[in-house]
């Protein structure tokens, strides 16, 4: 089961029940996550993305951080909030997210790989959010460099190594990858395609950006 089909992309139940459980991870239950997560991901002709994918989610921290679970305050359409909160963990609304790229009219006339990159670059764009909200890892108001700048260092620990293994053996994809990630590339992109592909996955993750950026959501303890 892949992101081919993200309608069929339903978290494994036993693991939303780790994940719910607390506790400090063990090998098994990061090894379960990890696979859950390479099972959601889409599935590329060219070995160098299949190698990319895999290594987006070497780090343990990186794959903890998606299953980490939370209270997220809920917010309105106008994203308002409510009072109320709600027990989740983050893959679940960055799969989600993903699928709804991937399925986007704005993109409906690309190509399957490139609607695959939209799926792949929807899931990885607010990885350096969840990584934020672990306390070895999390922004402290009032430090000296902007949370930007804190939350362009996390995305550049999980992912520059991984696009620079990739810009040796697909260029392309690399590029747009890099540019959709929030890198700079030397490598141009067709800009139109790069302005769907932008859009759709943007628009799929504004709750995700409002939810994590201004909601301060906190781990449950574990």
């Amino acid at each position: 089961m892949n992101a081919d089909n993200h309608k069929d992309n339903r978290i494994a139940p036993e693991l939303v029940r780790h994940a719910s459980q607390g506790g400090k991870w063990s090998m098994e239950e990061i090894g379960k996550f990890r696979s859950e997560l390479l099972r959601n991901c889409p599935q590329f002709d060219h070995p160098a993305m299949t190698r990319f994918v895999s290594s987006c989610f070497e780090s343990d921290v990186t794959v903890g951080a998606y299953f980490e679970p939370m209270y997220l305050q809920v917010l309105t359409r106008d994203r308002v909030l409510t009072g109320k909160t709600i027990k989740t963990i983050p893959f679940t609304h960055a799969v989600r997210a993903a699928g709804a790229a991937k399925e986007m009219a704005l993109i409906s006339c690309d190509t399957e790989h490139h609607k695959r990159l939209a799926f792949l670059v929807t899931l990885l764009a607010p990885a350096s959010l969840f990584l934020n909200v672990l306390a070895a890892h999390r922004y402290v108001a009032g430090a000296s460099k902007p949370l930007n700048q804190h939350l362009g260092e996390l995305r550049s620990q999980i992912l520059l190594k991984p696009l620079q293994e990739l810009f040796k053996w697909d260029r392309e994809s690399a590029a747009l990858l890099a540019t959709l990630l929030g890198f700079t590339s030397s490598i141009s992109v067709d800009q139109k395609l790069f302005s769907r592909m932008e859009a759709a996955s943007c628009l799929a993750t504004l709750s995700i950006k409002a939810i994590w950026r201004a909601t301060d959501p906190k781990p449950i303890s574990r």
